[in-house]
């Protein structure tokens, strides 16, 4: 399992102590610079839907004036956010830290008068630098023609078009079906796409170690329970569900291949 009994006291305690610690990794993943303080609101959403699983606005009191220093569009703008959340343990005297992953910079600001210091972070996965959010345009119009190897395409497409070229992209047992043309002045993110959507038993997005992942939706079928019904009853702040009875079909008729 992914939590020990430690994690699911400190989650249950009813008074935490949080901290967001946010570390700039240059391209060869060393510290540059880090980042703490008190958070003051920090939404963080994971969504399996979509392909930027990870997404977070993080407001931040900072003690340290010299942190608020940083020129944000020159320190942070080539960098990757390490980012970790801390819980304090009362029986150790420190922080548990957990990794919420490794995130580009979207939007950033800081404040500091004689009452506030406050930094602002809008993060996303590095998906964003495939997409216009953190990427580049392609300069020329790309052509994939049509029985070329699946895997071999996307590993093209993430080592050309990306600083970030490690990836874990499994191997598709079809080809190509038809030439696919993407335009220049699209984005990386659209010639990925027009691939995956050609194989939608398939999924892309960046894990939280920052690796570019292609592979089989999981349908955890067979899977061991990660987290029991008695911890979610415990953890859950809000439940909601509905049915549109149209949707539900008794027979799926598939055609074609």
């Amino acid at each position: 399992m992914g939590y020990t009994q430690k994690d699911i006291e400190l989650l249950l305690s009813h008074n935490k102590q949080i901290r967001i610690e946010a570390t700039l990794l240059d391209n060869n993943y060393q510290k540059v610079e880090s980042l703490s303080g008190r958070v003051k609101s920090a939404p963080y959403s994971i969504s399996s839907e979509s392909d930027i699983r990870r997404t977070s606005s993080i407001t931040l009191t900072v003690p340290k004036k010299d942190n608020l220093r940083l020129d944000l569009k020159n320190t942070w703008i080539d960098r990757m956010v390490d980012l970790e959340c801390g819980i304090f343990d009362r029986k150790t005297n420190d922080y548990n830290w957990y990794n919420l992953g490794r995130m580009l910079m979207v939007d950033g600001s800081t404040t500091c008068d004689a009452s506030t210091q406050e930094v602002k972070l809008s993060l996303m996965d590095r998906m964003a630098s495939r997409t216009a959010d953190r990427g580049s345009q392609m300069g020329l119009e790309m052509l994939i023609p049509a029985g070329s190897n699946v895997r071999n395409s996307i590993v093209a497409i993430v080592t050309t078009f990306s600083p970030f070229k490690r990836y874990n992209i499994c191997e598709f047992e079809d080809t190509i079906p038809y030439d696919i043309v993407v335009s220049a002045g699209k984005y990386p993110y659209d010639a990925l796409k027009e691939i995956l959507n050609l194989f939608p038993t398939y999924e892309m997005f960046y894990d939280k170690e920052g690796i570019f992942t292609v592979q089989k939706i999981p349908t955890k079928i067979e899977e061991p329970i990660d987290t029991t019904k008695n911890i979610m009853d415990k953890v859950l702040i809000k439940y909601g569900d509905s049915v549109k009875m149209s949707n539900v079909k008794n027979t799926t008729e598939i055609w074609g291949r």
